[in-house]
């Protein structure tokens, strides 16, 4: 079942706190005085504030269909979010982390938010053309980086940048790839955003990682993600000698924003 506008409304009032107003002539929802989200008719999205301009980036590199920004957006954390791209339960957690964020310590005292209880739905389909990612595809990405080479890590086969790991490939006995993030948020955005292909065990709660299913994966997004721990994890020398160019299989990820007007 689609995000519908009474859907949204129902959802984002649910939180305690949560007020309806209007920005930009279109409904909005504060938690008391302060900005929750909004809707956006002329492109069917909503407003989702986020911690970090890292943060958004990393969302908009993962899923650019789902995520996008305009203009009037890019010098600020915020994202906008396709609502035809997510069911009730990934728009609940999304906006879950927002109302952490500025609810009242009141609020925070009581138990989680009492919303509706979580509509499964199904999420859109990939696309064919979108195949999916295989350990060796994945192997072979990964390595392409400037400074990348491969030992095993846990008894796993793991590749790293200089002495710091950069991803592992069949982690933990799992069909899965380990990726690390900038912040744990960046992390629990992606779980969030797409909980079919990501995840996390007990292991990384605490960790600024996660696990991907490789068949649930496609190399663009697995290039995309790997870039920005790259240049995270890299010495300076190959990315000033590179000047924003990674190796020829792992050029980074142009992510097209739609044009429109004001946000």
């Amino acid at each position: 079942m689609p995000i519908t506008e009474a859907r949204l409304k129902k959802i984002a009032l649910s939180f305690p706190g949560a007020n309806e107003s209007s920005s930009y002539g279109q409904p909005a929802f504060k938690i008391e005085k302060t900005f929750f989200t909004r809707l956006r008719r002329e492109d069917d999205s909503i407003v989702l504030i986020v911690d970090s301009i890292d943060e958004r980036d990393m969302m908009l590199e993962a899923d650019p269909k789902t995520f996008f920004i305009t203009d009037h957006y890019k010098n600020h954390p915020t994202v906008l979010v396709r609502i035809a791209r997510i069911d009730a339960e990934t728009l609940r957690a999304m906006l879950e982390r927002r109302w952490r964020a500025i609810a009242p310590k009141k609020a925070m005292k009581g138990p989680p938010p009492s919303a509706a209880p979580p509509c499964k739905t199904a999420k859109p389909k990939r696309k064919a053309w979108r195949m999916a990612l295989t350990k060796a595809q994945a192997r072979k990405i990964a390595l392409s980086f400037p400074g990348a080479y491969e030992k095993s890590s846990y008894g796993d086969p793991a590749i790293f940048v200089g002495k710091t790991l950069f991803t592992q490939v069949g982690s933990h006995k799992r069909e899965a790839i380990m990726l690390l993030t900038q912040t744990l948020e960046e992390r629990d955005h992606l779980v969030a955003a797409d909980p079919d292909t990501f995840y996390i065990t007990d292991h990384f709660k605490n960790y600024k990682g996660l696990l991907a299913h490789i068949g649930k994966l496609d190399a663009k997004t697995f290039r995309a993600l790997l870039e920005r721990r790259w240049r995270a994890t890299a010495p300076k020398a190959p990315i000033k000698k590179i000047n924003g160019k990674t190796a020829k299989a792992a050029r980074p990820v142009h992510v097209a924003h739609p044009s429109t007007g004001s946000g």
